[in-house]
């Protein structure tokens, strides 16, 4: 049987959508009809729209495929049924099954039910299985350089205004130690080079590590577990997804500043406004003066570190001058690369519910907004870029460009060309000494 798998947005649907290739690869389903499996995404209007667009595609290209929809989008759809939304997007053969993030976990149990017909109800809220998995570009490109997404936690306690995650995901809870290291272990095995341990809230992190023998290791949460896995893997990278700013206890900077470059020179920490003002309406747990001492304990502690952040512009009450405290603020933290997003509404969020008493903000200044903040990333990032000419990076080879050049990403997560003649660099981990700017 011909299964695909697709995932869209974040990096925990990706590091999902691999563990239902490894379920797949164990069932022993057989079909003859062919699965298409969308991991989808919800976190904004575009990427609801994005999620639309594929399943539409994938039903015109697989017509008499099982196409099965799963992820936060899917259950969106199913919280809209439940209290008779007329908003609810309209179906046209979207997908055959929904998958509620509470019940993916059945995916592959499911589909055999479908396919099988041994129950003819089945829920549209469900699980997943398979004989021949083949993943589609957007995780196979990462598979072929030995990179991988590895899921830690899910879920979310902090409710943000704006954010409607924790109503798709839940409260935050952690996955056990054990079964990461083993999962580590046998992407090893595949040849895996890389992986990054990715969630909701990582920082979040809470099931215990007892068995860590690793200097600086806490016995407990996101420390303990990194020490596990440097001490029990041979996994020769370790990247973390995007994390808080509590993330950063001097346990973890302790154990960063005698483990680099296995453990990964970049932190994607998630900003979203330069104003205390916003951030307060935003529901983030700390001011911009705790950000900015949060950065420079990082950079004290690990020399080289490239930190990239996500910014919202448009928040519901932004004013002008707001906006132009968060642009003066973010500047000068010096992100190595900023990630805008212009407000989007979500159902069901505080932000939604107050727009109009806080203050709608503009499409067309959104948009002002958005493209003043990305020509600031552009230049912040060709800044971080020029500090690095001539200094020797660690990097792994992803791919070639549109010129045939192989191109890798250091452990800082800066993106080098590799000047080499070889026929095959793929997957490599080469020390380079970087001279592009």
């Amino acid at each position: 049987m011909k299964v695909q798998i697709y995932s869209l947005g974040c990096r925990l649907n990706k590091a999902e959508a691999l563990i239902w290739e490894k379920q797949l690869k164990e069932s022993g389903l057989k079909s003859d009809r062919e699965v298409v499996i969308v991991n989808t995404c919800a976190v904004t209007a575009k990427a609801e729209k994005e999620t639309r667009q594929l399943l539409r595609q994938l039903r015109h290209k697989y017509p008499q495929a099982l196409l099965a929809a799963a992820g936060c989008w899917a259950t969106l759809q199913n919280q809209k049924l439940k209290i008779k939304d007329q908003k609810l997007d309209k179906n046209e053969n979207l997908a055959d099954l929904l998958f509620d993030n509470k019940n993916k976990k059945d995916l592959v149990e499911i589909i055999r039910n479908y396919l099988e017909k041994k129950n003819k109800e089945v829920s549209k809220t469900s699980s997943l299985s398979r004989d021949k998995v083949s993943q589609l570009s957007n995780l196979a490109q990462f598979e072929k350089a030995g990179r991988y997404f590895v899921k830690i936690q899910d879920g979310c306690d902090k409710f943000c205004s704006y954010c409607i995650v924790p109503f798709l995901r839940g409260r935050s809870r952690s996955i056990n130690p054990d079964e990461i290291i083993r999962q580590i272990n046998s992407l090893v095995k595949k040849g895996a080079q890389e992986v990054t341990l990715t969630g909701v809230d990582i920082a979040h992190y809470q099931a215990k590590s007892v068995k860590c023998k690793v200097q600086n290791c806490r016995k407990d949460g996101l420390s303990g577990l990194l020490s596990r896995i440097l001490e029990e893997t041979e996994i020769p990278r370790i990247r973390l997804g995007s994390v808080y700013p509590e993330t950063f206890t001097d346990e973890l900077l302790k154990l960063y500043s005698k483990n680099w470059p296995r453990l990964c020179r970049h932190f994607h920490i998630s900003l979203q406004s330069g104003c205390n003002k916003t951030l307060k309406r935003m529901n983030r747990r700390y001011t911009v003066e705790e950000f900015k001492q949060t950065l420079k304990r990082i950079r004290k502690a690990i020399p080289g570190v490239n930190i990239t952040t996500d910014v919202i512009v448009g928040f519901p009450g932004e004013t002008k001058t707001e906006f132009s405290e968060s642009y003066k603020n973010i500047k000068a933290m010096g992100f190595g690369k900023i990630h805008v997003f212009p407000f989007s509404l979500r159902p069901g969020t505080t932000a939604s519910k107050k727009e109009k008493e806080w203050g709608r903000v503009t499409h067309s200044i959104k948009l002002q907004r958005a493209k003043k903040m990305r020509t600031l990333s552009q230049t912040l990032s060709q800044k971080l870029r020029q500090k690095f000419i001539g200094k020797k990076l660690t990097v792994l080879v992803e791919g070639r460009d549109k010129n045939g050049s192989w191109w890798g990403l250091s452990d800082n997560y800066i993106r080098v060309k590799v000047n080499s003649q070889k026929k095959s660099e793929l997957g490599q981990i080469k020390a380079l000494n970087f001279i592009q700017g």
